[in-house]
């Protein structure tokens, strides 16, 4: 089975050389949430987040949710 790609998988692609913490910022999220979400920690984020998180990333929001959800299960 292949491996789901997760919420770290996403930045280092997307943002390889942005801080975790400036793209937070960039993307309008606070940097603590970001980083509940890239540990898995916590309740499913609003489809707000997710958006903002999508618009920073340049893509789609369902991509976002689903590397969200591989995040929780890793």
């Amino acid at each position: 089975m292949a491996k789901r790609e997760t919420l770290d998988d996403l930045l280092a692609e997307r943002v390889p050389t942005e801080g975790v913490t400036e793209f937070a910022e960039r993307a309008g999220v606070s940097p603590r949430t970001l980083f509940r979400l890239r540990s898995g920690i916590g309740t499913r984020p609003t489809r707000g987040v997710l958006t903002l998180l999508a618009l920073a990333l340049k893509v789609a929001v369902d991509r976002v949710e689903a590397a969200v959800e591989a995040s929780r299960k890793a």
